[in-house]
Parts: C-alpha cells; sequence; structure tokens
C-alpha cells in the first residue's frame, strides 16, 4: 500500500460452488513481511513456459500438418476422449567416454515431467509455439492449417537439451519419425534426434540424468513387459473377460524377452477363458524377482523404475535398439541378433509393429499396454 503496509489477499476457490461463495481473505502481512517473501520466492524460482502446443495431422512425408492449438494443461488428459496428433521430439542423448559410447536417459519425476513418472526416457518435449517462433524468424501459428516447419522439432530439441543439460547441441538433423497411439486421448507424432554430449558434461542432480547399459535397459523392459502382463490380469478379473488385442499385445511382449510360457497361457486364457489364476501367480512371482531401482539422484532415494517412457518401450528394439548399435553402444548388436536370430520372436516384433499402429486395436486396449 501507500503507506508501505502490505495486505495478503487470499481466495480458495471450490469448482462446484458459485464464484460468490468462494472462501475470501483479506489480512495485513506479519511484520517480516513473511507472506510477501513467499510470494517473491515463487515468482523467483518459476520459469516462463509458453504452452501453446500444435494439433494437427501426421503426413506420409514425414511432415506434420497443423490445424490448430490447445494449451500445454489441456493435452494428454487421461479419459479425455480428444482427437488429433501433437508433435512430440525426442533426443536419444549419448556421450563418448573413454571411447565408449554409452547412453544417457532421464528418471521421470515430478520437478522434470508433468507424465509418465519413475519412467526412464531420453528427452522428450512437445514442439510448442516458442520453437516455432524460433524457426520461423518471429512468426508464430497462423490460423489457417500449414505445415509444422522444417526447424521446429531441432528447436524444440536444443531447448529441451539446453534446459535440462545446458549446452547447445548445435546442428541437428533428425533420423526418423515415429507414431504413438492412445485409446482415449491425443495421439503423439515423434520427430527422433540423436544429440552427442561432451564427454565431460557434468550431469546436474536435478536434471535426473544418468549414463545406462543395454542390459540395464532390457532389465528394465522386462519387467515393464510383466507388469503390464499383471495389470491385464487384474483388468480381466474386475472386467470379466479377456480383451484379445491387449492379451496379443502383452503376450507379445513377453516373448521378446523369453517368457514364452506365461505369454502361451495368457493367450490360452484369451482364446477359451482358460483360468488365470496360475499364469497370474506365476507373473506376479517373475515381477517381484525382475524388480529395477534408481537413485533419485536429487534426494538420494531409490525408486522402483516402472520401466520406459511410452514410444520408447513400445520402440525399443525397432528405434533405440537401431540408433544405440549405429553409434557403437556395447551390447546393442547382440540384443538385436537375439531378437532376429529367434524365430518366435522374430514374429513378436512384426506382429507388434502391425498391432501398435492400427487404430482400430490401439482403442481396444488398456492404457499403458
Amino acid at each position: 500500500m501507500r503507506d508501505g503496509k502490505r495486505i495478503v489477499q487470499l481466495l480458495i476457490q471450490r469448482p462446484e460452488r458459485n464464484a460468490s461463495d468462494h472462501l475470501y481473505l483479506e489480512f495485513e502481512d506479519r511484520a517480516d513481511h513473511y507472506f510477501a517473501g513467499a510470494f517473491g520466492d515463487v515468482v523467483c524460482n518459476s520459469a516462463l513456459i509458453n504452452g501453446i502446443i500444435p494439433v494437427g495431422v501426421p503426413q506420409d512425408n514425414g511432415t506434420f500438418l497443423c490445424t490448430g492449438t490447445r494449451f500445454r494443461q489441456r493435452v494428454l488428459l487421461e479419459g479425455s476422449g480428444e482427437s488429433g496428433w501433437l508433435p512430440v521430439i525426442l533426443a536419444v542423448t549419448w556421450r563418448n567416454r573413454d571411447g565408449r559410447p554409452e547412453p544417457l536417459l532421464q528418471l521421470r519425476t515430478v520437478n522434470n515431467s508433468h507424465r509418465e513418472f519413475k519412467r526412464l526416457s531420453h528427452l522428450s518435449s512437445y514442439v510448442i509455439q516458442d520453437d516455432i517462433i524460433a524457426a520461423s524468424s518471429g512468426l508464430p501459428l497462423p490460423e489457417a492449417s500449414r505445415e509444422l516447419p522444417d526447424r521446429a522439432p531441432a528447436e524444440a530439441v536444443r531447448r529441451r537439451v539446453d534446459q535440462d543439460m545446458g549446452f547447445d547441441p548445435g546442428s541437428l538433423t533428425p533420423v526418423r519419425t515415429g507414431r504413438y497411439l492412445h485409446a482415449d486421448q491425443e495421439n503423439l507424432f515423434f520427430f527422433v534426434f540423436t544429440v552427442e554430449c561432451p564427454g565431460f558434461l557434468t550431469l546436474e542432480r536435478m536434471a535426473e540424468m544418468r549414463p545406462l547399459t543395454v542390459p540395464a535397459l532390457l532389465a528394465m523392459r522386462e519387467n515393464q513387459a510383466l507388469r503390464n502382463a499383471a495389470r491385464l490380469c487384474k483388468h480381466v478379473k474386475a472386467a470379466h473377460g479377456m480383451p484379445g488385442a491387449a492379451a496379443e499385445i502383452v503376450a507379445l511382449n513377453l516373448t521378446l524377452h523369453g517368457h514364452d510360457g506365461p505369454a502361451a497361457d495368457l493367450m490360452a486364457a484369451s482364446r477359451n477363458g482358460a483360468s488365470l489364476d496360475r499364469v497370474t501367480q506365476r507373473i506376479r512371482t517373475l515381477v517381484q524377482q525382475t524388480r529395477q531401482s534408481q537413485p533419485e539422484l536429487s534426494t538420494s532415494r531409490n525408486l522402483q523404475v516402472t520401466g520406459l517412457a511410452g514410444l520408447q518401450y513400445r520402440e525399443f528394439f525397432t528405434i533405440l535398439l537401431p540408433l544405440y548399435e549405429s553409434i557403437g553402444v556395447a551390447g546393442a548388436t547382440q540384443a538385436l541378433a537375439r531378437v532376429q536370430g529367434d524365430k518366435a520372436r522374430r514374429r513378436a516384433l512384426t506382429r507388434l509393429a502391425e498391432l501398435y499402429l492400427d487404430e482400430e486395436v490401439m482403442a481396444s486396449v488398456p492404457a499403458a499396454i
């Protein structure tokens, strides 16, 4: 106020009540200006986010046609039923340490992500309007439909890498695209890049970045496939029915990790209604035996990792491992050879590629399978 007095005004809203019924409090700040200081701390430690995301349709030539925009807070809401596609980048980060390339992945926490917590992921981000402006010499998205500027995904990579790792990755070229279908919310169209990080780079604790080996990532994906099988069994008991497509997807992922027995039992249950009790108990035991944990670097606590984020789980053998092999990551060639050299695993990989890109199939599959 003009006389130097500070007034605290507090409004507590309840969505189910009218605005006139919201609780409103007004009182003078303490002598030490505690409330003013707390408010200042929030502002000081906040980051400005221009959360406007284009929504549109991916084209067959690998480009993305923007048809509108949505606010970041209103996308990928479970059960929203929203249609359309969102453009997303995936930066496959790695570094060379003593002549050995090693992947760098982020443990997703409430401090660095807004979904898929306790999963591991290479750096990922929506393409936002800021990236489009940077790629278009200051021009935002117009109202009319237009293609996403070619440089916008690379600008999104630069922004995310600088934000979490503190360096400019320089010139970038996308290596491929990928599609991720959801059953009850927007689908994702990925622009995939590889980013070599300086070998001497200091990884900040808050970023939760850490080097991981191919065997470690395979172990995490195996546990995730088993968790999905356990989740499906629980869903079946609650819903009194086995969705055939979901059973096939879960069984094929188990086959990729050599769990042929549980995979066959799941498929038998989906075909003839055989009891799931035995396979459910077997899967639960395997889940416990393969549990994985990682330290949360910012708190020094160990967290149980629930697997790999989204596309990286579905496309581990078709996107990540081939990229790791091209970079020279130890174990990638052997892991790919194990799949290609086994007839059942090779068929499973081919069939999964078909199912994951079938809109009707994915619309019938429970979330996160």
